[in-house]
């Protein structure tokens, strides 16, 4: 399944920015701590937009799309950590998936016209 991918890196929910940094095989990258030992991770961003101890809200630019550090192209890696164990981030959006799936098959084919 091909995704569209937004221009910018928005925060998912209420959180204070923990850390940012330019790292060797992540690129730019934002973690965010959104309390109850639930940690975001947001990686390969072109500009990050946000500074350490800022809080943010659902709707903040947290950066944008890039493709710093390793990779072979731009894309959104997102990661989730609870607790300081890696999770899969579909558990956190799965009734979501089928909402952005159509969204972006409607994108893709308005985007071939």
């Amino acid at each position: 399944m091909a995704w569209i991918l937004p221009r910018r890196e928005k925060s998912p929910a209420m959180a204070r920015v923990i850390n940012t940094g330019n790292y060797h095989y992540n690129g730019n990258t934002v973690f965010l701590d959104h309390g109850q030992g639930l940690i975001t991770g947001y990686f390969h961003m072109n500009k990050i937009k946000v500074q350490v101890g800022q809080y943010v809200q659902q709707v903040d630019v947290l950066g944008t799309i890039g493709s710093t550090g390793r990779v072979t192209g731009p894309h959104l890696h997102w990661n989730v950590y609870l607790n300081g164990t890696k999770v899969d981030p579909a558990l956190f959006i799965a009734k979501d998936i089928p909402r952005l799936a159509a969204r972006n098959k409607v994108k893709k084919n308005k985007s071939k016209k």
